[in-house]
């Protein structure tokens, strides 16, 4: 599949015209007009796709309902894929007609997941991103797990810093959901911990912290509308998302307080089904951090931020390594989205050195869900 980058098309307004829709006020309602010919298209025993394609260099019906079946998108806020064109001279006709993406035999015949990734530009995969999943923190977080003492958690600063972060996500290219604050949950802003997302689907996790597991529910049911292929991890296996760092293709698994072995090996299982090799990393002793990705960040292609701890660990052979200072240790928690690195503010050494290496770097205060053993990784599910 490829994005058709040409013609950018914003979104345009609806207005409710009787029990239909007008796509603005002299449009003609691209959903009836397509409904419309569909309808004549079926009742000629016409295969609706072959009919649409075979005369696209015309200016008919085949033409309008192609039109029609483009400008249906921006109403519903949705991108449109075109789908079984054979033709370049196809793909620059829907290309002008706004289409978002195309998926043909034009750009391959069907491969499984290792032999797509292994096509793919290293860095491509898991880099970008359109899509983020966020809940906001709620007052009872001064009730979350913590293993430091750094203080009680300030709601209205917390507050502040969690709209911040929502503004540079979406500076970042990224659409945003963000679910209410839930006094059930003290930790819930966290929402990384509890889902794995990939490219083929994603995996509902089991957090180890017991009170965590409710969390799951609401999560679940916010990323239904999305259509991802949803797996569990079952007891007895328990997986915190701050425990996984995946990249392109590899993905690394820390064995903590709060992912055991059994859940470790059932995200292996659903990974390896992608083409993802998983490398476990246990954590449980001589590393002072709460999740691997406390101390592990994935930077694209080959390159890795890591803590002092972690430094020549054979799981990550095979990769650069950007080491963080030792007094800088909560900076090795930072989240690639698309072209830039977000990093939590204070930490100058660590951004210099991402500058040095090219990245575009936004620094972000953390300090109230730091006090709360909270990272950047942790306030979002990025997809």
């Amino acid at each position: 599949m490829t994005r058709l980058a040409a013609h950018p098309r914003p979104p345009l307004p609806l207005a409710t015209t009787g029990p239909g829709w007008r796509h603005g006020p002299c449009r003609p309602n691209p959903l009836a007009a397509t409904l419309e010919f569909a309808e004549s298209a079926s009742a000629e025993n016409h295969d609706l796709a072959h009919v649409s394609l075979r005369r696209l260099r015309g200016d008919g019906v085949d033409r309008e309902l192609i039109d029609s079946i483009a400008n249906i998108g921006p109403c519903l806020g949705v991108d449109v894929t075109a789908e079984g064109v054979e033709h370049a001279d196809q793909a620059e006709v829907l290309k002008g007609c706004g289409y978002d993406l195309l998926q043909s035999f034009l750009l391959s015949k069907p491969l499984d997941a290792s032999s797509a990734a292994a096509q793919l530009p290293r860095g491509w995969i898991r880099m970008r991103f359109r899509h983020a999943l966020l809940r906001r923190p709620d007052a009872n977080m001064i009730h979350g797990l913590t293993r430091h003492d750094l203080g009680v958690p300030q709601l209205a600063l917390a507050l502040q810093q969690h709209a911040a972060y929502c503004e540079a996500l979406q500076a970042c290219g990224l659409t945003l959901k963000v679910l209410d604050a839930d006094p059930n949950f003290p930790d819930g802003c966290f929402v990384e911990d509890t889902a794995i997302i990939t490219l083929h689907g994603a995996l509902l996790t089991r957090p180890g912290a017991a009170p965590r597991q409710g969390e799951i529910a609401a999560v679940a049911a916010a990323l239904a509308p999305y259509r991802l292929p949803l797996a569990r991890i079952e007891a007895p296996g328990t997986l915190d998302g701050g425990d996984v760092c995946v990249t392109e293709r590899d993905a690394f698994i820390g064995l903590s307080a709060r992912s055991n072995e059994a859940g470790a090996r059932q995200l292996v299982e659903w990974l390896q089904a992608q083409g993802i090799r998983g490398h476990l990393i246990d954590i449980r002793e001589g590393h002072d951090l709460l999740h691997l990705k406390s101390g592990l960040t994935w930077l694209g292609e080959r390159r890795l931020l890591i803590a002092g701890s972690l430094a020549g660990h054979p799981a990550l052979a095979g990769y650069e390594t950007v080491p963080v200072d030792d007094g800088e240790a909560y900076a090795a928690n930072a989240i690639r989205v698309n072209d830039h690195v977000l990093i939590a503010a204070g930490y100058p050494k660590t951004e210099q050195s991402l500058r040095a290496l090219g990245y575009s770097t936004i620094a972000l205060a953390m300090r109230e869900f730091a006090k709360l053993d909270g990272g950047l990784s942790c306030l979002s599910l990025r997809f």
